[in-house]
Order: C-alpha cells, then sequence, then structure tokens
C-alpha cells in the first residue's frame, strides 16, 4: 500500500472492495460515498453529518512512527468523531475475536462502550473493555466509570464475558494508541 497517498487530493481505491465486502461480514445498510481532498477532514465531516453512523475505517497507519509524530486519518477520527469508529486491519479476519471497548471513564466513552458492546453481540466476539491508566488502581476506576450504568444484560443472556485490561503506561494519553496493534 502507498501511504503517502493518505492525505492527497486522490481518493482510495478500495471504496468499491469495502462495499462489496462488508455484507458478507454482517454489515445492512451502507453508504459509499468519494470526495476528494484531506481524508481526515472528509471523514470528520461525514461522522458529524452521520453521528449515529458506524463509520469502518483502515489502522495501519497507527503503526508507523511518523504517523505518530505528524498524525494520522486514524488518531484524527479517534479523537473527532462524533460516530463510532471501527479501526480494521488488512486481513479482515473471517472470525472476530475480541471488540476492544476503550474508555475513560467519561460519558462519551459510555455510550461508545454500550455501542461496542451491541457489535460484539452481534458478530459474536469478546467484548474486552480497555484503558490505559499509570496504574492499576486508576486503571480499574477508569474501568468501573466506563462501565456505570451499561447495560450488560444482553451478554449474560449471550453468555458472554466482558473482558477487562488496564494498560500501565507513564503516558495513558499514547498508551492505547501504541498497544493497540494487538486488537
Amino acid at each position: 500500500r502507498d501511504d503517502s497517498r493518505r492525505n492527497t487530493d486522490e481518493p482510495q481505491p478500495t471504496s468499491a472492495a469495502a462495499t462489496s465486502s462488508t455484507p458478507k461480514l454482517g454489515a445492512t445498510d451502507i453508504t459509499e460515498f468519494q470526495q476528494q481532498g484531506n481524508a481526515a477532514d472528509i471523514l470528520v465531516d461525514a461522522a458529524e453529518q452521520h453521528p449515529q453512523a458506524l463509520l469502518v475505517v483502515g489502522s495501519s497507519g497507527l503503526t508507523k512512527a511518523t504517523s505518530r509524530l505528524v498524525g494520522s486519518v486514524s488518531n484524527r477520527l479517534s479523537h473527532h468523531s462524533p460516530a463510532d469508529v471501527l479501526f480494521a486491519r488488512e486481513p479482515v479476519p473471517r472470525v472476530w475475536n475480541f471488540v476492544a471497548l476503550c474508555t475513560d471513564g467519561s460519558a462519551t466513552s459510555q455510550h461508545a462502550v454500550q455501542r461496542g458492546l451491541q457489535l460484539a453481540v452481534a458478530i459474536g466476539a469478546t467484548p474486552r473493555a480497555v484503558t490505559a491508566a499509570k496504574n492499576e488502581a486508576d486503571g480499574e476506576r477508569n474501568l468501573d466509570s466506563g462501565l456505570d450504568g451499561i447495560d450488560l444484560a444482553e451478554l449474560d443472556r449471550g453468555g458472554i464475558a466482558l473482558e477487562r485490561e488496564v494498560l500501565i503506561d507513564s503516558q495513558p494519553g499514547t498508551a492505547i494508541i501504541v498497544n493497540g496493534w494487538k486488537y
């Protein structure tokens, strides 16, 4: 893949392939559009116009040191999208093992966790609540806050266990990005 084209005025040629493959993964309502311009700006605008949507985007840029320094489309979406975002890596798995539910304990992350739980149940994946903190105790408090008020009844009905993980890092703000490769 030529990552040098990510933020150019040329649209990515993957839209048609994504549109044809997502129904096989269970998607039923798919909207495809192509625009020229900065990919991050276009996707944030789309998320603002459709805040109830689920944006599915690639996340290969998060593994490159330069994208961490200058920013990536995935990083921008993770911080600015009002819509839920699913970061997918190639190849798309035939079976989803986990859905990471990242939380900082805020109300907006609670909403995202609830939507992620619904996604996990729908695709038969194990939901894993993840947070980053300077120590285990702070992380467990973040997880408790992020899961407070979340309806877990659907998990119980499906016999699905919610996993929890705290990423310990002296700079928790970057821990999810740096360690996100394992999801």
